[in-house]
């Protein structure tokens, strides 16, 4: 789903049409799988990698959601067939969900009820965050949230914080003080955990409203600058000891072997970039506000 995105975003439409044939062969019926070739359904952390893939509005993304919610409600709350604690839509991954039911225009009838009971648990999470995977998926709640607020919805529908304020104050504006204070906690939280994680870095600007164009230039060239990805190949186990660095502990963006035995994806690569607003010169137009760059496919 990272993939799918990134591709979108970079202007590798044909790439992007393939992950996204990828992501839909892992449906059974309205039911998401694991992969084409696992039949274990998906976890509720895995469907934050489908909001994702679906906020960059892929061919087919309204019936595919609105089945997703069918089947969500026909199955009491659970996304999958697997136990509570993995299966069960939790009141934040809800909140995700109901968001893009907003963006969408979905008609609040059709929401299952656990959307309409669902609520922001991100700034609860972060207060007992560790490095590792846990972070990212509390990095990239915080990412869809702030994409739904680009998207110009009347309101952020997750946060007690914003509806408090709103309510004491009567004011319309969806950007409130204590929504805004929350989010630079959240993504301050994130960024303190590993110095060295570029995209916590640029949440946490973003949040704080300092991502100026200059900044995203300075990322960007870090980024490019990496020893974890290689200018003429795709990185590998020699490079750094992680598939994908951004959700990985701070060491194990280091290399641990001399010679070079696993290739990685790179999807972390295009998933930084595409976040930056770099741009694919496949045909060589600048689609993007920041300098064009090579990818290596």
């Amino acid at each position: 789903s990272l993939r799918f995105y990134a591709l979108t975003k970079l202007g590798f439409k044909e790439a992007a049409d393939e992950a996204w044939d990828s992501i839909l062969g892992s449906r059974d019926g309205a039911q998401w799988r694991r992969h084409p070739q696992c039949g274990k359904s998906l976890s509720r952390d895995m469907i934050m990698g489908v909001m994702v893939a679906l906020s960059a509005d892929p061919v087919g993304g309204d019936t595919v959601f609105r089945s997703m919610l069918a089947e969500i409600d026909r199955n009491g709350g659970f996304v999958g067939d697997g136990p509570f604690y993995v299966s069960w839509l939790s009141p934040g991954v809800a909140g995700l969900l109901r968001m893009e039911a907003e963006r969408r225009g979905v008609p609040y009838g059709e929401w299952p009820w656990i959307l309409k009971q669902s609520f922001s648990s991100i700034e609860y999470d972060a207060m007992f965050l560790g490095e590792g995977y846990v972070s990212h998926l509390a990095g990239l709640g915080l990412w869809l949230e702030m994409n739904h607020m680009k998207s110009g919805a009347m309101m952020n529908p997750r946060s007690l914080l914003g509806r408090l304020e709103r309510f004491v104050s009567g004011g319309a504006d969806l950007d409130t003080t204590l929504d805004k204070q929350r989010r630079e906690w959240i993504s301050g939280r994130l960024r303190s955990l590993s110095g060295s994680n570029l995209f916590f870095e640029w949440l946490d600007e973003s949040a704080s409203g300092v991502l100026t164009p200059q900044a995203e230039s300075r990322l960007l060239s870090h980024l490019l600058s990496m020893p974890q990805f290689p200018a003429n190949r795709l990185p590998m186990d020699c490079d750094r000891d992680a598939d994908y660095i951004w959700q990985r502990r701070e060491g194990e963006s280091l290399p641990v072997v001399r010679r070079c035995g696993e290739t990685w994806s790179g999807v972390d690569f295009l998933w930084m970039a595409a976040v930056l607003g770099a741009s694919s010169d496949d045909d060589g137009e600048h689609k993007g506000k920041l300098p064009v760059i090579p990818l290596v496919h």
